[in-house]
């Protein structure tokens, strides 16, 4: 088999003497270097094909282990490693970063479209809990995919994401308190978040995979729900200016335009460079200026590592 070289290549860098975290490093970077290439080669499309066979170290506790693909052995050498492991060093983000800007570059995706810094938000990670570091490889893993997809798959991509691994609950009851917007990094430690963090999660993992931020906007709504109106924020798609804006919700999980959601009444909304009254087209003010929530949360998330 033409991919058996590729098998034999994983299984040197494997050795038994590695423990899980190296282990999940190989298999992280690898996967995210094939994903990339595989749009662009066949070799690297049969090459994903064998990653997507791979166990999901990502998705493991700390301290377990997946069992190994009993045809290829790739991934014996981590039934070897049953110790707690060690912190994962902000070095190998970085190197991680490194590597993935230097394939996008080399396959022709644009810089930007990689836009978050891989270190500082591991480093964010690493301040909170050992599952929200694994969370934070899963979150990356997802959005280096996502910069190579076109937008509508993107969008899709990144709204079934954050509806798949965020169970609603009320900020009282994780936060204690009574509005609280959540950065994407301490929605995903908490696994539970209201309509707020669904949609800033949404929003700046878009904006990182490259989306421009003038086509993404915060919608605040009223939604009709058990027959009354209850305030809720959903996430607008726009794809210029002038045309109806897809809604990614967390209540209706489909991606549908605006025209196909008559249960909600949008109020106002906002982005990185202005607020708009409804979804209108015209600006009324700065959102920094006019919502003290935009303003923390931006800091929160530059510092968590998104641009």
């Amino acid at each position: 088999m033409r991919t058996n070289w590729a098998i034999s290549l994983i299984q040197g860098l494997l050795e038994p003497s590695f423990d899980q975290r190296k282990c999940l490093a190989l298999e992280i970077v690898g996967r995210m270097l094939i994903v990339l290439l595989s749009r662009h080669s066949p070799v690297f499309r049969k090459m994903n094909r064998i990653f997507e066979a791979l166990p999901d170290l990502s998705s493991s506790s700390p301290t377990s282990v997946r069992e190994p693909l009993s045809d290829s052995g790739v991934s014996a050498c981590c039934q070897k490693s049953r110790s707690v492991i060690s912190p994962w060093k902000p070095q190998l983000a970085r190197w991680l970063q490194t590597l993935l800007l230097f394939f996008a570059l080399a396959v022709g995706l644009p810089a930007r479209a990689l836009a978050w810094d891989a270190a500082r938000m591991l480093a964010a990670a690493e301040q909170m809990s050992s599952a929200t570091k694994l969370a934070v490889v899963r979150l990356q893993t997802m959005l280096t995919k996502a910069a190579t997809l076109e937008t509508r798959a993107k969008l899709s991509l990144v709204n079934d994401y954050f509806n798949e691994h965020v169970s609603f609950a009320e900020d009282m009851e994780v936060w204690g308190q009574i509005d609280y917007w959540a950065s994407p990094l301490q929605t995903l430690e908490k696994g539970r978040g209201d309509c707020e963090d669904y949609a800033i999660g949404k929003y700046f993992s878009l904006s990182a995979a490259g989306v421009p931020i003038e086509q993404l906007r915060l919608v605040y709504v009223r939604a009709q729900m058990l027959h009354r109106s209850q305030a809720h924020m959903v996430l607008a798609f726009y794809e210029n200016p002038q045309s109806e804006p897809l809604i990614l919700d967390s209540l209706v999980t489909e991606i549908r335009p605006a025209s196909q959601r008559q249960d909600l009444s949008p109020v106002y909304s906002f982005n990185g460079e202005g607020l708009w009254r409804g979804v209108g087209t015209q600006s009324t003010g700065n959102s920094l200026a006019s919502l003290s929530n935009w303003r923390d949360i931006l800091a929160r998330v530059r510092a968590e590592g998104f641009m």
